[in-house]
């Protein structure tokens, strides 16, 4: 008969990944990326969601998967409702932050409850205003501290989190090949209502100030004056979407801008798209823009996103304080290009295939429980 430490070495080790919510942004595809793709015989993750508890869009595939979801108290007291779970909890013996900058609150919390591991990983790369700024310029230096592990999903988003302080690179990786099946394209089309003769320009993210959807809008009305067999593509969900959508009646545009909500169905979607407007105020390595491109995608961005997610050569950017005017002449000189030439092995070259990404991120899990 096993011992119980025999017994106990079989089970997977539970990473608790701490997060706002479960939506749809490119944090949490990620994360599910990772968690669809690790070896959960050795590997198990769990959630403990600190703030969006009503976005929980995965919540039925992580329990199938064997993980659990937790919820935090709401308001300040969040923090003695971490401090309570990990004391009862003492089986986490590594926390993984994806709050950002605030996530030193909580990795400070899990330290003095006696976790040994405490990882923060950055995002994005810049804040959308000088308060969130000042924020992450004053809580730096505390978030290094109680931090053992540093994370980034690029250069640029590592640098402006961290400063001068070591972190590791985990790639944004994608399954690349969930976004070759273009047999997907005409069947997509057809259920947006697309001809096949129309030019479908798309968006992937939440309806945010940072990712600039009014301006978006005002770049595809002037492309729509020009072009009128165009159609515009928004998925996502957030607080600005009924502020877009009264925009876009107010246009005149609501016949040919399609709105859709949070939908897993996404890289068929892409698949349906014909060239992309990403005029962000600012981005870290954009998980959407990979996915585009993967997807054998132009795309025309704003040049505040980091350039080197461009890996296939076919992202161009353009100021964010050109005109609308400017950015739809700019659109319509892209448009026309034959995606069947843009070559995707760069995203492997850049090892941005997530089986690669997984193993290093399991190893990295295994040796930290390894050292406990």
């Amino acid at each position: 008969m096993a011992s119980k430490n025999e017994v106990k070495r079989t089970e997977p080790i539970r990473i608790l990944q701490e997060v706002a919510g479960l939506g749809n942004g490119g944090m949490e595809t990620f994360l599910m990326n990772v968690y669809r793709n690790i070896d959960r015989s050795k590997v198990q993750f769990d959630f403990v969601l600190s703030h969006d508890w009503k976005t929980n869009l995965y919540e039925e595939e992580i329990k199938a998967l064997g993980g659990k979801i937790f919820y935090l108290r709401e308001g300040y007291k969040q923090f003695f409702s971490f401090y309570k779970f990990l004391k009862h909890h003492p089986e986490y013996k590594i926390v993984h932050s994806h709050r950002g900058t605030f996530g030193a609150f909580y990795l400070l919390v899990a330290w003095i409850a006696g976790v040994k591991h405490r990882i923060v990983h950055s995002h994005t790369a810049n804040a959308d205003n000088r308060i969130k700024a000042c924020a992450v310029a004053m809580l730096r230096p505390f978030l290094n501290l109680v931090s053992t592990k540093r994370f980034s999903c690029g250069q640029q988003a590592g640098t402006w989190m961290f400063g001068n302080s070591k972190f590791e690179i985990i790639n944004n990786a994608i399954d690349i090949s969930a976004f070759r099946h273009f047999d997907f394209r005409k069947s997509k089309r057809n259920q947006l209502g697309v001809e096949d003769d129309e030019l479908l320009l798309g968006h992937v993210g939440r309806f945010e100030a940072v990712k600039n959807h009014s301006f978006l809008i005002d770049v595809f009305n002037e492309i729509h004056r020009k072009r009128p067999k165009s159609k515009l593509l928004l998925i996502g969900d957030g607080n600005l979407r009924k502020h877009m959508e009264k925009k876009v009646n107010d246009l005149g545009l609501i016949e040919c801008v399609i709105f859709l909500q949070n939908r897993k169905d996404v890289n068929e979607l892409l698949i349906a798209i014909d060239f992309v407007l990403f005029p962000s105020l600012y981005e870290g390595f954009s998980f959407a823009m990979v996915e585009m491109q993967a997807a054998s995608l132009r795309i025309l961005a704003s040049d505040s996103i980091p350039p080197e997610i461009n890996i296939t050569g076919e992202v161009y950017f353009k100021s964010i304080d050109d005109s609308a005017a400017q950015w739809a002449d700019r659109a319509i000189e892209l448009v026309n290009y034959d995606r069947s030439r843009v070559d995707i092995k760069a995203l492997f070259d850049h090892g941005l295939d997530i089986q690669a990404n997984v193993e290093n991120l399991q190893r990295f899990y295994v040796n930290c429980a390894a050292r406990n």
